[in-house]
């Protein structure tokens, strides 16, 4: 894990067509960034042991720390490619923003999120990266233009300030995301990243006005068809939908088949103690609800 709040400088462009009908698939959390320095990306913190995936270009995948936004495609069975969505309206707001947000101007897409024209499909930007997650995607901070708080590849500390001017951070403000904070993250700006979406919460913007499954707020759920049409935690989401389309059993069963099947994540609950996924949720005969606020647990995988 690397030193509290220490990020590294990367400048690039953000990237959202090919040239080659490779298309990048952006959403709310995840974009295509083209590093300017590949060998700086191989020295970043490998959190799950993997080495970064980097394109023949210095191309790497971008997964937007701090947040969690619904579901625009979910490959629930890679072998079979099957994809499952989450309230398009919500995803596509928030896949919108980011690209917005990031300089794109008068992108339109296709059903399959693949960009179907812009003015440009590139611009510059930098990111602030903390490291390399388990799927070889980089984590960090998004943000537009060509002026850095320090040259790239260099080293800094990130602090709230700093933090709340990137996409990221502006998404969250939107209520277009969930907080999905991990251990990797210095607390500081955990309590920060709380603070921002419990505010989008008590205004009941984008997705915390919408909910169908929170604390004390129960949705039956009869099958991955329902399970689309509902809006919830992107990650409980994300298990129900491989649970639905693996099994094939009814939401009474998901409960043990999380417990078995290794989906059952490690996290830090607002008491204090060490729990797992399955305390976030309760599960009522066919119906889901949650026991406490995403934004208030700290995912320790």
């Amino acid at each position: 894990m690397p030193a509290a709040g220490r990020y590294t400088v990367l400048t690039g462009e953000y990237q959202i067509r090919n040239a080659n009908g490779q298309q990048p698939r952006p959403d709310g959390d995840t974009i295509k960034f083209v590093v300017d320095s590949p060998k700086a990306v191989k020295k970043l913190t490998r959190f799950g042991g993997v080495a970064p995936d980097i394109g023949r270009t210095g191309g790497v995948k971008l997964r937007l720390e701090v947040i969690d936004t619904l579901e625009t495609h979910y490959p629930t069975n890679r072998g079979r490619g099957e994809e499952v969505r989450q309230r398009l309206d919500l995803s596509n707001a928030a896949r919108d923003a980011l690209v917005e947000l990031l300089g794109f101007t008068n992108v339109i897409f296709n059903e399959d999120s693949t960009v179907k024209s812009a003015d440009d499909f590139t611009v510059r930007g930098f990111i602030l990266a903390s490291g390399v997650e388990r799927n070889g995607r980089v984590v960090g901070f998004a943000y537009a233009g060509e002026q850095p708080p320090a040259a790239d590849k260099q080293v800094l500390r990130l602090d709230p300030q700093l933090m709340s001017n990137s996409a990221n951070i502006q998404i969250l403000q939107q209520g277009l995301a969930y907080a999905t904070l991990y251990q990797t993250l210095p607390f500081e700006l955990i309590q920060a990243a709380r603070e921002i979406a419990g505010e989008a919460r008590d205004r009941s913007a984008g997705v915390f006005g919408a909910e169908d499954i929170g604390v004390d707020k129960f949705a039956q759920i009869d099958d991955i068809a329902a399970l689309q049409e509902l809006v919830m935690m992107p990650k409980l989401f994300r298990r129900l939908a491989d649970f639905f389309v693996i099994t094939g059993d009814t939401l009474s069963e998901f409960d043990a088949w999380i417990r078995d099947n290794g989906k059952d994540d490690s996290l830090l609950l607002p008491s204090g103690e060490v729990g797992n996924l399955h305390d976030l949720y309760e599960v009522k005969d066919q119906a889901i609800g949650l026991r406490v606020q995403p934004e208030d647990v700290q995912f320790l995988d």
